[in-house]
């Protein structure tokens, strides 16, 4: 039998869901070389680095690959010898990424995924037997998990062809009559073999052997966000709900409820109808003392109504949304014109240098409050690991020859932003040149989208792909994912995506990322992200009298001229880049001097078609 890891932290629809060999390329610079460069204080000592007659940078991916032993692993062996305890007894266990209130980012004492696999990203689910442990993740991080996995667990490589899901799975290695923790919207699929579904409330087993190492919960106050930047206030929000009125009880929405809140209000519901000694729920029969109520406890299964009044923004949270986008393009300037000078001077700087000065230079911004995620900051081939984090200690250092990814937000008081940008130190391939235009043509293509109301955004994540698509190419996420307003950077329910299940419209106010890309396993990462908001779009027609959609951009910083192959573009989509960059300046420019002014000018200057 298996247990869910934490009921009260399970999601209802959690478990729903290499051609490139390692490049083994070591930079080497002469011994005399090493006198012209300065060293980062923060990088002596790194254990990629080897001073001697040279120095060597090893490719990150051959550091944080862990050695295949056939040693147990101690977390295994020790959540396994909890499985036969009496009270317990169980089969297998499953561990999935949410904390108990379905967060995005979770606190760290509740990472129990992670501690138990060693697998550091934000998404996928484990499940441990007896004798073997397995766990999912998508494609975005199928290279992260490839070296952060022991040999004692199976990377199942979700969505990919004949990869089993975890109720196959199970059924596949688990005896007939097992008891198995899972989603119980896959009860009937599990049932196959006589499993039964099983809820662990008492405690957790993965807290019962993370111990002494495990981080405090986080403390942090509670701030209120200001009315002006809100642009409603709470009691608006709620009256606009009007769930009373209807008559109902409770609106549970399965997508985002812990099973332990489902399974609890059904149990609460039942124990009502039955303390009324009514067989019959739908007799909404009232026990004595209630009578004058309307009705009985009440459950309706559906998308919750919040999600989407969320993600609509009202005139003051795009107005927050524009102002804090500028400010952080400013940020950006002054940032690049350092990262450039530094790399120029043969400075050597990690990716974690890199990140904590973007820090530093975004905090320095009116309005900022924190990072919106952990920033990629990704040199050659740690750049084709999509949400790739660099560690202090096993980071690569940022090589002047190879592409450099650079993925990263902030989120200010009146806003949230998310941003990536590519670039070349120096000169690029031919190759890597055509694959960052076709990722520009795609990036344009959804940009200049127009659309019918009510339209879901899977519908337009082909136009990012096309240009792809005509070489053989693609990448293995979504194109968009929604943002909210000085809130979570990945926001629902809308998204732009490959994945067709998703049926919410795209609507007037949704914010959506723009980001499509190409990764080279083990060589380099290209990725391209503005955010964009819905707006009404001025057509000549309105076919079938619909009203059409587009895009606005939120996001005005350059993109690299020095990776364009103009050859391959257009002249409507040299136009589409020469018009943004104008506008880049435009925007931008009065909150800069200096340095970073003339910077901006550099990187904003029209190209055009030889």
């Amino acid at each position: 039998m298996a247990y869910l890891s934490s009921i009260e932290g399970f999601n209802l629809e959690s478990l729903k869901a290499n051609f490139h060999r390692d490049e083994g390329i070591f930079r080497h610079w002469r011994g005399e070389a090493l006198l012209k460069r300065r060293i980062s204080p923060k990088l002596r000592g790194h254990p990629i680095l080897q001073i001697s007659a040279s120095i060597t940078a090893k490719p990150s991916s051959e550091l944080r690959k862990k050695p295949k032993s056939s040693e147990p692993d101690d977390k295994l062996v020790a959540l396994r010898e909890l499985f036969s305890r009496p009270n317990i007894n169980i089969d297998a266990y499953i561990i999935p990424s949410q904390d108990a209130h379905q967060s995005e980012f979770i606190a760290e004492c509740y990472a129990r995924r992670a501690y138990i696999s060693g697998f550091t990203g934000s998404a996928g689910t484990a499940v441990v037997t007896k004798d073997k442990a397995a766990l999912w993740t998508d494609g975005r991080y199928f290279l992260q998990a490839e070296q952060q996995l022991t040999s004692s667990w199976i990377l199942m490589r979700a969505g990919n062809l004949g990869v089993p899901t975890t109720s196959e799975w199970l059924n596949g290695v688990m005896a007939p009559g097992s008891r198995i923790g899972i989603d119980p919207e896959l009860k009937e699929a599990i049932s196959k073999k006589n499993h039964e579904l099983v809820y662990l409330y008492d405690f957790n087993l993965v807290d019962e052997i993370w111990k002494d190492s495990r981080p405090k919960p986080p403390n942090r106050h509670v701030r209120v966000h200001d009315l002006k930047y809100a642009g409603v206030d709470v009691s608006s929000k709620l009256s606009s709900l009007s769930l009373a009125a209807k008559g109902t009880c409770l609106w549970l929405d399965t997508s985002t409820a812990s099973a332990a809140i489902v399974k609890t209000y059904k149990s609460a519901c039942d124990n009502y109808f039955g303390a009324a000694g009514n067989v019959s729920k739908n007799k909404r029969s009232v026990p004595n003392g209630l009578e004058g109520h309307s009705c009985g406890p009440s459950a309706v299964y559906k998308s919750s109504p919040k999600s989407l009044a969320k993600a609509v923004k009202n005139d003051a949270e795009l107005e927050g949304m524009r102002n804090s986008h500028l400010r952080d393009a400013a940020a950006l300037a002054q940032f690049w014109v350092w990262l450039e000078e530094e790399i120029s001077d043969g400075v050597i700087l990690t990716e974690v240098d890199v990140a904590d000065k973007l820090l530093e230079f975004r905090s320095r911004q009116d309005g900022f409050v924190d990072t919106s995620f952990d920033t990629i900051s990704g040199s050659g081939a740690n750049g084709a690991i999509i949400h790739y984090k660099p560690e202090p200690g096993s980071c690569s250092v940022v090589d002047a020859e190879k592409l450099f990814l650079l993925d990263s937000g902030a989120q200010y008081i009146d806003g949230t932003t998310d941003i990536t940008r590519t670039v070349h130190f120096g000169q690029p391939s031919s190759w890597q040149k055509e694959c960052f235009t076709r990722v520009l043509q795609g990036h344009i293509a959804l940009d200049q989208a127009i659309f019918p109301e009510n339209y879901p955004g899977f519908v337009l994540d082909a136009f990012a792909r096309s240009s792809l698509w005509k070489i053989g190419l693609d990448y293995r996420h979504g194109t968009g994912h929604g943002v909210g307003a000085a809130l979570n950077v990945h926001e629902g329910p809308q998204s732009i995506s490959f994945r067709f299940g998703n049926m919410t419209p795209l609507l007037k106010g949704m914010v959506v990322s723009n980001e499509p890309g190409y990764y080279e396993d083990h060589a380099f990462g290209i990725r391209i992200e503005n955010l964009l908001y819905v707006k009404e779009a001025n057509t000549p027609n309105r076919f079938g009298g619909l009203e059409y959609l587009g895009f606005e951009k939120l996001t005005f910083f350059p993109i690299q001229a020095k990776l364009v192959d103009l050859s391959l573009l257009s002249a409507t989509e040299i136009d589409w880049l020469n018009d943004y960059h104008k506008e880049v300046w435009e925007k931008v420019s009065p909150l800069l001097d200096g340095s970073a002014k003339q910077w901006l000018w550099n990187n904003t200057r029209p190209l055009v078609k030889p």
